[in-house]
């Protein structure tokens, strides 16, 4: 089951007292120890902790003495009266009845000693000049990320509570939460698209939000768009799906908040399913999809808007083609700012480890010079729109896919492997929040790596190599667990799917194939464990040996003519990769162009019998020991002693 713990500390509330005091009146009974123990068990302060009113009264008798001197010096300088109710009182003068100053308002004060307390209780007594973020291992200053274009008025205070709800979300919850729920999306179709005509008869549609632990007012915006720039008679139902969300605010408050959109828009179904256990993004999709109930079914992100005419392109081109999913696309809602920007229309690809990305739309279709019509696109990103009984046909999501990742990779594959298509449709917008960065799982590389191999195994056919060279992970024996696959392997078969190389000849022909790479890893030298081959520096373009990690500036690959890469980016072409070889002196070892033919190819290092040999003479490239005067290991070309260097995984034999 789901525990529950609280977002944040309970909201306080700080009501002014309207009545004002008796003239002459002495406000220091105010700072009295009594009175402070009576402030701070009064039922205005019942939302704080016990320990915590303690801590603050604590902090107020300290502070008493001080506000008894400031009252005594204000005194002596001048009689006025005091008012709790504003500072717009009248402006007393002082006793030479010259000079104007400012009226003494004892509210004010109070809440300025009561801010500076908060600062020493919650934020190690950071001033007011000096508010930064803290939460888990990040740390933000008040002039980049979250304040960088917003926020430059906002007081020490408020900045700490703008932070910890960023902190929390990934985005300027603090501002969502003060912003209204129907405010307006901007319409950033391209020409053409308002004027487009539609079927008069459209199915029904079902639009389901996926979330975890995000903002409320974040997801009432999401339902509130897409009840107001959906057409009523073509939208049946808004589910929410909850994948185990654990703030207390996303609980019976909230299901009381969904209830009442449910009833003040009764010809829409508004309603939350949610998961007992948490189930991952690709499970959760294919919750909604089931519990969806109109023909057609929109599976989205839950922070994001729905612009106006959003939908109509969607349902007339699945009402067209019910075997085609498409995909909207996405303007950009900035996670500061929550402005909205208009994105380009391109279509969606990926990367070998399956890391979702953009790519110019075909030449087809920008030759036909209609920027209203759909794009063919490789895969669909993560919101999507298909027919149900369609998704159904072809096997929903792959519900064995964990947590977050290339779920919406492996449906563009089969869609299109299985005899359908993926289509971006310029005409349907959907603005989306980009995080700043994902508070509930900061990495998700483990996450992504072993869901990729999972597709990889069951779509990719002899191309897996290229995702587990990709994530530099050997193809016998890696230790990740990718689950059973038995199912979705039968699921092709009966399908009758095409095969990957279908799919890379007929709709991804630019994503390299690296048919000529045998061998790949890690390249390690038998005379420092630990140690492995390293780009450096790109500026320098000279090897280094730095300690393994085994990220891509260590990736080495070893081509058909033994040539070695050093560093390369899997997912471009092979141009412009650098390979070992030797500097123009011939002196020292250096990155050359993977490309050189002819006599400039001599230049190039070769891996031969485990060493990396110098073709011109009988030097290689080996580890010299440091200087007693240096800690660092130098690579050196030296006539060969013997050094052995091994690279770590074969593809191929």
């Amino acid at each position: 089951m789901c525990s529950l713990k609280p977002l944040t500390r309970a909201p306080k509330s700080r009501p002014r007292d309207p009545r004002p005091l008796a003239v002459n009146q002495s406000p220091v009974h105010l700072f009295s120890p009594l009175s402070l123990l009576t402030w701070a068990r009064s039922p205005r302060r019942d939302t704080m902790a016990v320990a915590r009113r303690s801590s603050l009264l604590c902090f107020f008798l300290i502070f008493s003495g001080i506000g008894n001197l400031l009252w005594m010096l204000r005194n002596f300088a001048s009689t006025s009266t005091v008012t709790v109710r504003s500072v717009q009182e009248s402006t007393p003068l002082s006793r030479d009845s010259a000079v104007p100053y400012e009226p003494w308002d004892l509210a004010a004060q109070l809440n300025k000693i009561e801010d500076m307390l908060e600062i020493i209780l919650e934020d190690g007594g950071e001033s007011e000049k000096t508010p930064v973020c803290k939460g888990n291992e990040w740390v933000y200053s008040p002039e980049t990320h979250l304040f960088k274009e917003w926020g430059k008025d906002l007081s020490a205070r408020q900045k700490r509570k703008a932070c910890a709800r960023f902190l929390t979300y990934g985005y300027n919850a603090y501002l969502s939460d003060r912003l209204p729920l129907d405010r307006d999306v901007p319409d950033n179709r391209p020409p053409g698209c308002s004027t487009k005509k539609y079927p008069s008869e459209l199915p029904a549609l079902s639009v389901v939000l996926i979330f975890y632990n995000e903002a409320v007012s974040i997801l009432l915006r999401a339902v509130t768009s897409a009840v107001r720039n959906t057409p009523r008679h073509l939208l049946k139902e808004v589910i929410l799906v909850d994948d185990c969300s654990n703030f207390g605010d996303l609980q019976e408050q909230f299901r009381a908040r969904i209830a009442a959109l449910d009833r003040k828009y009764p010809e829409v179904s508004i309603r939350i399913v949610r998961h007992a256990t948490q189930r991952g993004l690709s499970t959760s999709r294919v919750t909604g999809i089931r519990a969806a109930s109109g023909p057609v079914v929109a599976v989205m992100d839950a922070h994001v808007e729905f612009p106006v005419g959003w939908a109509e392109p969607i349902l007339a081109r699945i009402q067209e083609d019910r075997r085609v999913v498409v995909s909207t696309v996405f303007d950009n809602t900035h996670y500061d700012t929550l402005e909205v920007n208009g994105y380009p229309s391109q279509a969606q690809t990926f990367t070998w480890q399956l890391w979702c990305t953009y790519m110019a739309p075909p030449l087809e279709w920008l030759t036909n010079k209609d920027i209203t019509a759909p794009i063919r696109s490789p895969i669909v990103m993560g919101c999507m729109a298909a027919s149900k009984s369609y998704l159904e046909e072809i096997g929903f999501l792959d519900e064995g896919m964990q947590v977050y990742g290339g779920e919406n990779v492996e449906l563009g594959l089969r869609v299109w492997q299985c005899g359908g298509s993926v289509e971006v449709l310029p005409c349907s917008r959907l603005a989306h929040i980009e995080r700043h960065f994902k508070p509930y799982a900061p990495d998700l590389s483990s996450h992504m790596r072993r869901n990729a191999l999972r597709v990889a195994e069951i779509w990719m056919d002899e191309y897996k190599r290229n995702v587990y060279m990709a994530w530099n992970v050997p193809m016998n024996e890696s230790g990740i667990d990718i689950g059973d696959i038995s199912e979705r392997v039968a699921l092709r078969k009966r399908l009758n799917c095409k095969s990957f190389a279908w799919y890379l000849e007929n709709v991804l022909p630019s994503l390299p194939r690296h048919d000529d790479i045998v061998q790949y890893g890690v390249m390690t030298n038998n005379k420092k464990d630990g140690m492995c081959m390293d780009k450096g520096n790109p500026i320098s373009r000279r090897p280094i040996l730095y300690q393994c990690h085994g990220y891509t500036p260590q990736l080495a690959m070893r081509t058909s003519d033994n040539r070695i890469m050093i560093g390369l980016n899997v997912d471009l072409v092979s141009p412009g990769a650098v390979c070992l070889g030797v500097s123009t002196s011939g002196v020292e070892p250096a990155f050359v162009d993977c490309q050189l033919t002819g006599q400039e190819a001599s230049s190039l290092l070769h891996f031969e019998n485990g060493e990396l040999r110098f073709q011109k003479g009988e030097k290689c490239l080996e580890v010299k020991e440091p200087a007693k005067t240096s800690y660092s290991l130098e690579l050196v070309l030296v006539p060969c002693s013997g050094q052995k260097w091994d690279l770590a995984y074969f593809h191929k034999s």
